[in-house]
């Protein structure tokens, strides 16, 4: 054990950044306006969870949304939006490896960190995991099927004790490449090339029902944030629940996928407290952003783009907590310097 703690010791690292776009940003707001705001919102949520989220609703939580015989799967809607994700992620890895490198004109860059990433995490939030029926990887695999049959029959079973491992190492690359990673567009590109290629193969050797249960980050990740949304799809139907009450219906099928959970968690946090960093989404750092805490008549954080280690927002949060700012008076101003004025103009030379 003791061996174990050294070594961890020894690992850990120094100092760490966020990421954060490379611009001087003053908060808008007084800070106790900030701080009460946050503050309530943290409360208030516990109230929502508390109220809607209760065991004892939980068998009565869910009713059809129109009729039981209606279908999620749309037909040649859902075709089509299935042909519209497999172009997309076409385009993407195209313009990614193709594209210019500069990283705020790329449309792969920004199609996948801001629509897709992002976007799409809020839109399963608000109703449902339609990832599922269009996620564009599962779409290529049954192109593929379709051209030729057999490609994807499973070779061997997916082993019980391998879980959400799969899913849980590659959201944990993922994570590196979004806090860490000094991606360009074009390594972007080729970080979802590999991607692809690790799905596709995962797919061909385990069958894709197994593979996309377990194994495809993005479905594991996009289906637990799912279980919060008012709407579940099932093979009945459309159904209504009430909001966050799928995330106390069924218990996690296997601890890996608690380990998954926890990271999301805690990189979630991470990035949240660490000290933002002055980054294009390429992911080049130009250097760490220090808080300077401004007083006068309203109270601000304002992260200047210095040198400073994570700590620096955590320490300048709990300075305005401990010891809130103040108006500067007259004698706390930086006195003036007066220059000398000459009636008759300046002195010859």
């Amino acid at each position: 054990m003791k061996a174990l703690i050294g070594a961890l010791l020894v690992l850990w690292p120094l100092a760490a950044a966020a990421h954060a776009f490379g611009q001087t940003y003053v908060l808008p707001l007084p800070f106790w306006m900030y701080a009460f705001a946050a503050s309530a919102a943290l409360a208030l949520s516990f109230v929502v969870v508390g109220y809607l989220a209760t065991a004892r609703s939980a068998p009565h939580d869910a009713r059809p949304a129109q009729e039981d015989e209606a279908r999620w799967t749309l037909g040649p809607v859902l075709g089509v939006l299935r042909a519209l994700s497999l172009a997309l992620l076409l385009l993407t890895l195209l313009t990614a490896l193709l594209g210019t490198p500069n990283p705020f004109a790329n449309f792969g860059v920004t199609f996948f960190w801001i629509v897709f990433v992002l976007g799409l995490t809020y839109v399963v939030a608000l109703i449902g995991d339609v990832y599922a029926a269009v996620n564009p990887w599962r779409a290529l695999c049954d192109l593929l099927e379709w051209r030729y049959p057999g490609a994807f029959r499973a070779r061997i079973a997916y082993p019980s004790w391998l879980g959400y491992y799969p899913a849980l190492v590659l959201y944990m690359a993922f994570i590196w490449i979004e806090l860490f990673g000094h991606a360009s567009p074009r390594g972007l590109g080729l970080a979802l090339l590999a991607y692809t290629l690790i799905t596709l193969g995962g797919a061909r050797l385990f069958g894709p029902e197994a593979w996309f249960r377990h194994g495809e980050m993005f479905a594991v990740v996009l289906r637990l944030i799912a279980k919060m949304a008012p709407l579940e799809y099932t093979a009945r139907g459309l159904r209504l629940r009430r909001p966050f009450i799928g995330l106390i219906k069924e218990p996690a099928d296997h601890p890996s996928l608690l380990l998954v959970v926890l990271f999301m968690l805690s990189s979630t946090a991470f990035d949240g407290v660490a000290a933002p960093t002055d980054r294009h989404p390429s992911g080049s750092r130009a250097g760490r952003a220090r808080p300077e805490v401004i007083h006068g008549h309203h109270d601000r954080i304002r992260f200047h783009d210095q040198r400073g280690d994570r700590r620096a927002v955590a320490r300048a949060h709990v300075l305005l907590v401990v010891r809130p700012g103040r108006p500067r008076s007259d004698r706390d101003r930086p006195r003036r310097r007066r220059l000398p004025v000459h009636p008759r103009g300046p002195p010859d030379p």
